[in-house]
């Protein structure tokens, strides 16, 4: 289990994290905030659950990551 700690107190893992961290956390944040913007303003859920669409290719980019990366 030491082993298994170990490997994070290196500098390259650290990197690795605090940048998957910054890169889904602007989404959950515009996501969040959006809906409830849109609630807000009186947008119907019908609206609201399409337009939760558009994140959708975000939740699938470990399929074309590996395609754009090449």
């Amino acid at each position: 289990m030491g082993a298994f700690f170990n490997a994070f107190r290196s500098k390259r893992v650290g990197m690795l994290i605090a940048l998957g961290f910054a890169s889904g956390l602007p989404l959950a944040l515009t996501r969040t905030t959006l809906s409830a913007w849109m609630t807000n303003a009186g947008v119907d859920l019908k609206t609201i659950g399409l337009f939760s669409l558009v994140t959708l290719p975000y939740s699938f980019k470990f399929v074309w990551a590996p395609l754009l990366d090449r």
